[in-house]
């Protein structure tokens, strides 16, 4: 269900609330997510400038990943992609992105599961897709994914 209501600046918060969302629990990313972030703003110039503006637990395990526990909390993330796009913009914030999937560590991750995946089920977009929410959860907790299928081999991804 969609929703609106006030916030504290009198602006609108719009939350969705479904099933599915309330019995994923917290979101939680694999510290390898974060050592990916961490690597991929080093190599965009913009690891200091993060480092000196995040929460000082945060800038913590940007400095050593391996203090960071193996799942770590979501808020985390939140906190360093609006920090990234107030000091870089949006466009930053979707390079790091793509730039973590092709140098982060997820391409490594996820290439062997989708290439089994599409082996093993064939390579229709619903193959692959239907099982979205196994492929993330490698890489992380409480974010829900589903794949609706459209008409031929199109769909939309829900999270």
């Amino acid at each position: 269900m969609l929703y609106s209501r006030p916030t504290d600046a009198g602006g609108i918060r719009v939350a969705v609330e479904t099933a599915m969302t309330a019995r994923l629990g917290p979101r939680l990313f694999s510290r390898r997510i974060l050592r990916g972030f961490a690597n991929e703003s080093v190599r965009l110039g913009a690891f200091d400038q993060l480092r000196v503006s995040v929460s000082t637990e945060l800038a913590r395990f940007l400095d050593d990943p391996g203090l960071a526990p193996p799942w770590v909390a979501g808020h985390f993330f939140d906190e360093l992609v609006a920090v990234l796009v107030a000091l870089r913009g949006r466009d930053a914030a979707r390079g790091l992105g793509r730039g973590m999937m092709r140098t982060g560590g997820l391409l490594e991750v996820l290439t062997p599961i989708i290439r089994f995946s599409l082996d093993f089920v064939g390579s229709r977009p619903d193959a692959l897709f239907g099982n979205l929410q196994a492929l993330a959860s490698v890489v992380s907790r409480g974010t829900g994914l589903a794949w609706i299928a459209g008409e031929g081999s199109t769909g939309t991804i829900w999270m």
